[in-house]
């Protein structure tokens, strides 16, 4: 048997509490065959009612659940120390081995071991493990459900090197040479040869043996690489280091690890130096889910979605906020991206009510040791953090934990991502050796007053900007998630909004979506201190879960959708952060299909990393200009069907070209195999990308019609969209495109001939106004082998009338559910259902978020739930009612009540950004007066009304404040 042997394939698994499933004495073959990595949850519905709610993106993170395999063990391996390895089960983990309790495990970020050594037998043995996910919220996020990670079954002698028990630093880099120490805990019962070796592109180029005698438990060897090739992103060269415990004849145990040589270097008032080089963090923040897959994240879709990520000119990634799975860091390796590796979300006080908090004093400190013992030797992991926004952290913990990291790994700096601006905050921060800063409460406006209090002490924007992205969505009015919080401030495109699709979860793909300050402003900042030694957006990719209500699965944060689809800002990102002179870039947003009058005046953005950009509208120049912030150029175009075509100069020469086309109304499908190998790496998932096109080839971004993926000798996994309230179950094969695209994750099955997707679409406008012709296109992606010899054909009926043959289109005059079956060589092999409806399409505005004071009478919110229900003056007993509707009214009996006027009330949507602060808000009178409201702490227990314009001076006898308390138990009036 291998050292490391993966067993991921061939479980059974069950979603129900059995008790008896720990032993052999049950017959699990109706059980369901998953291979790990594995997560439950994107199996089912969603459900406003179901799981942990909005935290969870409405997907079912509940429950328990118990996987069993069977495991063969040869005589040989009898007497052989053996370990069970879980590099990650959510939430709460019991293993059993051959019907006996070998471990428990909360919070299973982390990886966890067990010594089995004394309970394997010969043969046959059984592993169970029972995975408990009802205790609920256990993150403020999605997390998923299950065994999520990879599991190891890993096998020594009695004289072996320790789990996690090498560490391989870089003591010293010259001219010609690497200092390389290699430290190895060991338990050994003889005296031994350790040996290790360092290997370059299949040669050894440093050796070192030295003898080890029993007893001893740890040994350091020093050796030297000659000429050393550096590990840095732009070249992450990896050497392979080869070490192994030999009684001078026979190798008793052996290791081998990938080991990046480079010298890290954090300089005060200079930054962050990387083989000498000053280096800005251009980083992300991520978290663990990817889409369809949810929390069951494949190498392959690891590798495509951080591939995506460095193309964009990422050179760094935070794990928000919790341990990433041991792949992630060796795929970070090969692919040069740095890791900000982050330990916790929040300390000894929960943020979700069964987080890790319930076990942080009795784990915190063994959990550090494994999680840096295990990252310890990645190249990539450049800094560890503490925390994120933790709710009580106080100077004594943040102490106590930059010392046990130091304790495990002296040689990098220790952070953490602390929001808000006070004292205790800004101690915190003090103790650490890079301060960390998330913008939450405005945490991103006071590095320079920092900087003057300790300039010895470098600053890293830990998490900064918070933006918002819908791809293919348009706003040319500024939107602020929070009205009354420090910001800077970004001026609207136009005065009046141009754009009128989309509804109250979506956001614009211009940069003028957000939290504090904007992409343009963050970075601007962040470039412009040399002390500041980088930043870490929210987010790279959007997450399901921590959205803004019911149907919204998830908040659209990320650069990238859920589908893996780039926005608008991807291309902004790019334009910031990759140099001309390695790649030129080159984006023009919007696109140019528009139902809009004539000549209406559109903001059009050119991103590029050139020095000077040219617009053109239907070959007619709208002049050049020069780029500014060094990344954009804005034009104000009059809408005119045809082509936008933008021109990228450096140096004087056009370097690139780009064009945004008009499209007529679809007609087809485009298929785009994005990601897998499916010859390569058969067990592994593949991506296919669906775009509707016209009849010219030109994308169709404004389409949003259904189609059906079909398989030969492809199993489909599930389909994707981007969209935040598309509430299709992650596991269907149908899917509406989402402003033009979508996608489809599939799987190839064994022993085929042929491996193809098939898709059909039902294309046409959802809303129109006189009538339409609706079209059934298919496009067909043969993955391997030759194209199948199929006869396709298609029938339709118009509501429920009669089924007809299709041909070439179907005529609407009316609003009509219409319904479309493929057949396959004659048998049916799906169906497809949309209406469209005779009506002009619904206009949606936002007029809460905007960038503008209120106008008329009436508030139009927001209506924060905190603040609805019944108040009562706590000195004359007056009950207030504050309805979801906006009024507020004074009960003056138990059958009556008299409205006062309208409020509002803008509560954080984030708590934890800025934890001492609770949200404004108004009362607008009937009789005129407009006063301030606020609440006086996030439990929402207690408001206070101001008076300063004597609203309520008459009630409350002139006091300036009155305060009210939250009644639980009293009805309103009917």
């Amino acid at each position: 048997m291998p050292k490391f042997r993966l067993i991921n394939e061939g479980w059974r698994f069950l979603l129900s509490d059995l008790p008896q499933a720990m032993g052999w004495d049950l017959d699990d073959s109706a059980f369901e065959t998953v291979r790990i990595p594995h997560d439950w949850s994107v199996q089912f519905s969603y459900d406003c009612r179901q799981g942990k709610g909005m935290e969870g993106g409405f997907l079912q993170n509940t429950g328990i659940g118990w996987y069993r395999k069977p495991l063969f063990l040869d005589k040989e391996e009898m007497g052989k120390k053996i370990w069970l390895r879980f590099d990650g089960i959510l939430e709460d983990s019991y293993i059993y081995w051959n019907g006996h309790e070998i471990g428990f495990r909360p919070y299973g970020y982390f990886p966890a071991q067990y010594d089995i050594s004394d309970w394997v037998v010969e043969g046959a043995n059984l592993l169970a493990v029972r995975v408990d996910c009802s205790k609920q919220p256990f993150t403020r996020w999605y997390n998923g459900s299950g065994i999520f990670r990879d599991v190891w079954l890993i096998s020594a002698g009695r004289n072996h090197i320790c789990n996690d028990g090498v560490f391989v630093k870089t003591k010293k880099i010259l001219k010609d040479r690497a200092e390389l120490e290699i430290s190895a805990e060991m338990e050994l019962l003889n005296d031994i040869f350790f040996t290790v070796e360092v290997i370059w592109q299949g040669k050894t180029v440093s050796q070192q043996t030295e003898e080890v005698h029993a007893g001893e438990t740890e040994h350091t060897l020093s050796l030297v690489v000659k000429e050393p090739i550096l590990w840095s992103p732009e070249n992450p060269a990896l050497y392979l280091i080869k070490i192994k415990l030999s009684d001078g004849r026979d190798v008793l145990d052996f290791l081998e690890l990938d080991f990046g040589i480079r010298k890290l270097e954090f300089v005060p008032q200079k930054g962050m130096l990387l083989n000498g080089k000053l280096q800005k963090l251009k980083g992300v923040c991520l978290h663990h889910d990817a889409g369809v897959v949810g929390a069951a994240v494949t190498e392959t879709i690891l590798r495509y979605r951080l591939g995506l990520l460095k193309k964009m000119g990422c050179n760094a990634i935070r794990t928000a906020h919790n341990p990433f799975s041991q792949k992630f860091y060796e795929v970070c390796d090969e692919l040069g991206l740095m890791v900000l590796n982050e330990a916790f979300d929040g300390w000894e006080i929960n943020k979700a009510s069964q987080d890790y908090g319930r076990w942080f004093a009795k784990y915190h400190e063994s959990d550090l040791e494994i999680f840096i013992r295990r990252d310890r030797n990645h190249a990539c992991v450049i800094m560890w953090s503490i925390g994120n926004e933790v709710t009580g952290a106080t100077v004594e913990m943040t102490n106590k934990l930059v010392g046990l990291v130091h304790k495990w790994d002296s040689s990098r700096p220790v952070t953490c991502g602390i929001q808000g601006t006070g004292k205790v905050s800004d101690d915190c921060r003090a103790a650490l050796d890079i301060a960390g800063y998330n913008d939450g409460g405005g945490a991103c406006f006071i590095y320079e007053r920092d900087y003057a209090a300790r300039p010895l002490q470098l600053m890293v924007a830990t998490e900064s900007p918070h933006t918002y992205q819908t791809r293919g969505f348009y706003r040319t009015r500024t939107w602020w998630r929070d009205k009354n919080q420090p910001r800077k401030e970004i001026e609207n495109l136009t005065e009046k909004e141009v754009f009128t699709d989309g509804c109250e979860f979506y956001h614009s793909s211009y940069d003028n979506a957000g939290v504090r300050l904007n992409a343009r402003d963050c970075w601007e900042m962040t470039a412009s201190l040399p002390y500041l030694i980088g930043e870490f957006r929210w987010t790279g990719f959007d997450y399901y879960g921590e959205s803004l209500n019911w149907p919204a699965r998830n908040v659209g944060n990320g650069l990238i959708d859920t589908a893996n689809i780039p926005k608008d800002h991807y291309y902004l990102y790019q334009a910031m952060w990759v140099e001309p002179e390695i790649r030129p870039v080159l984006h023009i947003l919007p696109h140019w299909t528009h139902d809009l009058p004539e000549e209406t005046k559109i903001p059009v953005y050119v991103y590029t990393n050139c020095e000077e950009t040219e617009l053109f509208l239907n070959e007619n120049s709208l002049g050049k200009q020069k780029v500014q912030q060094g990344c954009f150029a804005l034009y104000q175009v009059p809408y005119r069907r045809g082509k936008l075509t933008a021109k990228a100069y450096y140096q004087g020469k056009c370097v690139k070209e780009a064009m945004n086309r008009t499209a007529a109304g679809p007609s087809g499908i485009r298929l785009y195999q994005l990601m897998g190998d499916i010859k390569k790496r058969p067990d592994e998932p593949v991506e296919i990308r669906a775009v509707v096109v016209d009849d010219y080839g030109t994308e169709v971004l404004y389409a949003q019609n259904p189609i059906l993926f079909l398989g030969e000798g492809m199993e489909i996994i599930g389909t994707e969209n981007g969209d935040h309230v598309d509430l299709t179950p992650l596991t269907s094969h149908v899917r509406r495109t989402f402003y033009g695209k979508c996608m489809v994750l599939a799987k190839a099955k064994e022993y085929q001939n042929v491996y193809e997707i098939m898709a059909v679409a039902l294309l046409g406008k959802r809303y129109f106004e006189k009538n339409i012709l609706l079209k059934v296109a298919m496009a067909r992606l043969v993955l391997e082998g030759n194209v199948p010899d199929r006869k396709i054909t298609f029938r339709y009926r118009i509501n429920d009338g009669e089924w007809r043959n299709y041909e070439e289109s179907i005529a609407l005059v009316q609003t009509a559910e219409v319904t479309v079956r493929i057949f396959r060589d004659g048998q049916l092999a799906g169906e497809l259902r949309e209406l469209f409806i005779r009506k002009k399409a619904p206009v949606f505005e936002d007029r809460i978020h905007g960038n503008c004071e209120a106008m008329g009478d009436v508030p139009f919110g927001p209506f924060a739930d905190e603040i609805t229900g019944m108040w009562e003056s706590e000195e004359e007993g007056m009950v207030f009612s504050f309805s979801r509707d906006g009024k507020v009214s004074l009960l003056v009996n138990e059958k009556m009540e008299q409205q006062l006027g309208w409020w509002w009330y803008d509560f954080p949507v984030d708590k934890f950004e800025a934890q001492d602060y609770a949200g404004m808000g108004e009362i607008w009178f009937m009789s005129g007066e407009k006063e301030k409201i606020y609440l006086l702490g996030q439990s929402a227990e207690k408001l206070e009304i101001h008076n300063d314009q004597m609203a309520l001076s008459t009630a409350f006898c002139k006091r300036e404040r009155i305060l009210l308390k939250k009644l639980s138990d009293y009805s309103s009036p009917s």
